[in-house]
């Protein structure tokens, strides 16, 4: 009863409604309140902080859990998100949670994990909040942390916010100061006409050092001293990653598609027919969506609803069939070396190999953007995309430092709170109530599982064949071994889809021929990749998935 309850958000009102009914019809044994079969917390004591109430978790249970799960793990690297939640737009209610988050580096699948909680009727009016998580930081990694009578060190790795939060977080300008990039010490241009910031050098930059940072060498960057820096061997540059999904997503790519469909004045609009034609191509891709792709493509009319999933599925696959007809070559061209460039990004290997042509597609992308569209347009998202390549040298690729895993835990919170006199008190109790059942733990990493059910039976062999699963079968070799085998579809002909500005199938996109088909059996090892086909009349678009490599 308790599991049901939790997991269907069950009022206490309505939980002791039916508790009363069943003890009426002689239930004894169960409790007669909410508050009793959940273990809600009877005190919930909360601080006055930073211009709102704060409440500490801390890390040891979490940790504690983790070793649980995986009892051989021999360092704890934190990455920590710091992102603000509407709560209430009303009035006096007004008010924002202001979560401090975690999720372990090399288990991401363990899931994210609340540190300290924090609700203001605003920003916050300083960083008192951050005190407790980063004095328990410098104890940890200082001496370690005890957990199964054996102590394991812990570094906090990285620090993923998106770019207001970041400045908050190390008493830096805004990005929309003069000194406001993060990553370099360009200072920014003014556009009266425009009134806008803008970033219009593309060489020559001046890397930040994490020296330079702690010594404040360049004073009009820096609004206070950090908290942070109080943390040892903590890269001040390096360790606050540009954030893949805020500043490449909701930032560049969003700017694209409202420069495409929405700009009044400017020489990007696309005329009224072309929109409306893109927005049905994007309609007809939806019924092929993997499962992988949460949000199915919808019409460009929803533009202004957009979320960063979308924006994802966008620039990384519809977009690239799309608009291939509708946009100028100069302008397509230029789409696909950003399209291109963060898809290198998002493979470990392929960023490896390709780093320096990845950074090369980008200084084009930015070098381009003028040109086309105009210098209002060089804002500080733009001009992140040269920065791209350090973080993922030191990341792997651009997966590992966003911000998804934890936005989508966010949902947690929205689902939870239901009074707006007292969130903050609520929130904890609700997760304390969801802790004692240990919902939400560790989800097991496991294998995806291939699939003969469209459209999620697509996928490229360890040979590079494209095929598409039939059926499963389970056949005796010669030797008396069962494998597991599958019928089917081998496509035969697969070609480049574009070769400007590489072949596309160095990032695994081909164009396929339906007519040239066969039958085939393969072993269920040889299936190496799973695949989005998109289906525009005669044109069949085959692309390896690589947003959740």
């Amino acid at each position: 009863m308790q599991q049901w309850a939790l997991n269907f958000s069950c009022t206490h009102r309505s939980i002791d409604g039916l508790l009363k009914l069943l003890h009426a019809h002689g239930h004894s044994e169960l409790p007669k309140t909410a508050r009793t079969l959940l273990g809600t917390q009877r005190v919930t004591e909360t601080l006055p902080v930073s211009g709102g109430h704060y409440y500490y978790i801390g890390f040891k249970a979490s940790l504690n859990k983790l070793v649980s799960h995986y009892p051989h793990i021999d360092i704890i690297r934190l990455v920590m998100n710091i992102d603000g939640l509407p709560i209430s737009k009303s009035g006096s209610l007004s008010s924002s949670l202001r979560p401090v988050l975690c999720i372990v580096f090399d288990k991401p699948e363990f899931g994210v994990f609340p540190v300290a909680l924090c609700v203001t009727s605003a920003k916050p009016s300083n960083l008192d909040f951050l005190t407790d998580t980063i004095s328990e930081i410098k104890s940890m990694t200082d001496n370690g942390v005890m957990l199964n009578d054996t102590t394991i060190p812990v570094e906090l790795f990285e620090v993923v916010c998106d770019a207001p939060a970041k400045a908050m977080c190390k008493s830096t300008k805004s990005f929309s100061g003069y000194f406001g990039c993060d990553k370099c010490t360009i200072k920014g241009t003014y556009l009266n006409k425009f009134q806008k910031l803008t970033y219009p050098d593309v060489e020559g930059l001046q890397v930040r050092t994490d020296q330079q940072f702690r010594s404040q060498s360049n004073q009009e960057h820096h609004t206070g001293v950090s908290p942070f820096v109080s943390i040892p061997d903590l890269d001040m540059i390096n360790a606050f990653p540009i954030d893949y999904m805020h500043q490449v997503l909701l930032g560049v790519q969003r700017r694209l598609l409202n420069i495409w469909v929405k700009e009044a004045k400017g020489r990007g609009r696309l005329p009224s027919q072309k929109i409306t034609a893109v927005s049905e191509r994007l309609s007809k891709l939806a019924p092929n969506c993997p499962k992988e792709l949460a949000r199915k493509p919808r019409s460009l009319a929803h533009l202004a609803n957009y979320k960063a999933t979308e924006f994802r599925s966008f620039l990384l696959y519809t977009g690239k069939v799309v608009l291939c007809d509708f946009l100028s070559k100069e302008k397509y061209t230029h789409f696909l070396c950003l399209s291109v460039a963060i898809t290198i990004l998002l493979n470990t290997d392929l960023a490896k190999e390709y780093a320096d042509y990845a950074h090369d597609l980008r200084v084009y992308f930015v070098t381009n953007v003028k040109p086309l569209y105009g210098e209002q347009h060089l804002v500080y998202n733009i001009h992140s995309l040269l920065h791209l390549s350090q973080q993922t040298k030191i990341y792997g690729n651009l997966n590992l430092c966003s911000a998804f895993d934890f936005e989508n835990h966010m949902k947690v919170y929205k689902k939870i709170i239901r009074q707006r006199k007292n969130p903050l008190v609520e929130i904890v109790r609700r997760l304390h109530e969801l802790q004692s059942l240990e919902l939400g733990e560790a989800t097991s990493c496991k294998q995806p599982k291939l699939t003969c059910k469209p459209p999620d039976n697509m996928y490229i062999t360890t040979a590079g064949d494209i095929v598409e699963l039939l059926q499963q079968r389970y056949i005796t070799g010669d030797n008396g071994v069962v494998q597991r085998m599958y019928r089917c579809r081998k496509y035969f002909s697969k070609t480049d889809y574009f070769v400007n500005p590489c072949p596309s199938s160095i990032i695994g996109i081909y164009s396929i021929d339906p007519k040239s088909t066969g039958i085939c059996f393969i072993p269920a090892a040889s299936v190496a990749h799973k695949c989005f086909k998109m289906v525009l009349d005669n044109l069949i678009v085959v692309q390896r998935l690589v947003h959740e490599l």
